[in-house]
């Protein structure tokens, strides 16, 4: 097997962003809107909150920043998209090398949909236990929602509404609890203490209840190439990402030579990340 470098300093994580910035391919696929600034303090605050993704492959790491670009989200921020590190990698003595996986957010998840401009409007709500809550499908859907003021209680159900910029009649879909659960327990690693299901509960609700509404409507490549990769990792399966235009993502090693920054911990990764100024 090929040698493959882990990312390991913050200095390679430079590099990796500088490099993105240098590939023709991947430079024409970044749209014009994204704020290369932000989108590069935004992935030192990733690591920063997860220091794990420095224990991961450079060509993952890069490939997820250019899918994020691509995309035009920012991961950590609002909940467009996050970062997470999984084992899907080479297999090595003990086990998988570490990749970095992107996983699509709820709030990244309405930016492309609404981007496509066939949908005109679209949310997305959690249903509590005190919360006044009734829907029916056939020939006159119709969802009635009313939520509590106080001591809600606990998640029972979720629902995501579209409406299209061709017709007054929105889409909608429901989830009640057992469904959402089921594509909670599906998905791995969801008691680990850095899993969305567990930081972020009802956002992931949301962002279910979405991704199945999603199917039914028009969407744009991004969004279709997006939640592809979401549910990747939802799978703790290979995305096999790389910088477009550099090496197969699935049989080429990663390209960065060693950058002799050894000696650098995930510690003082505040100070590096500090150059480039807090993404908000």
């Amino acid at each position: 097997m090929a040698n493959i470098e882990l990312l390991s300093t913050p200095q390679t994580v430079r590099e990796l962003l500088a490099r993105i910035e240098a590939t023709p391919e991947a430079v024409k696929a970044i749209p014009k809107h994204v704020d290369r600034d932000r989108l590069l303090s935004a992935a030192f605050m990733a690591v920063q909150r997860n220091p794990r993704l420095l224990e991961c492959t450079r060509k993952s790491f890069g490939g997820a920043i250019a899918r994020c670009a691509q995309f035009g989200l920012y991961p950590d921020i609002r909940g467009h998209c996050f970062l997470i590190p999984r084992r899907t990698g080479p297999k090595v003595a003990g086990g998988r090398l570490m990749e970095v996986n992107f996983q699509l957010g709820y709030q990244g998840l309405l930016e492309l949909a609404r981007r496509s401009g066939q949908i005109a409007k679209f949310e997305a709500r959690v249903v509590r236990e005190a919360d006044t809550f009734a829907y029916q499908y056939g020939t006159t859907p119709m969802i009635e929602h009313t939520p509590a003021r106080h001591d809600a209680g606990e998640l029972v159900a979720c629902y995501a509404v579209a409406w299209l910029a061709t017709s007054r009649e929105p889409q909608f879909e429901v989830m009640e609890k057992d469904d959402v659960m089921l594509v909670r327990d599906r998905a791995m690693n969801t008691d680990r203490d850095d899993s969305p299901w567990r930081l972020y509960e009802s956002e992931m609700w949301r962002k279910t209840v979405a991704i199945r509404l999603c199917k039914y409507l028009p969407a744009s490549t991004d969004l279709a190439d997006a939640t592809a990769l979401d549910d990747l990792s939802a799978a703790d399966k290979p995305q096999h990402l790389a910088i477009p235009g550099t090496e197969s993502a699935e049989d080429a090693p990663d390209a960065i030579d060693d950058l002799g920054a050894d000696g650098i911990s995930a510690a003082e990764l505040m100070a590096t990340a500090g150059d480039t100024g807090e993404a908000t």
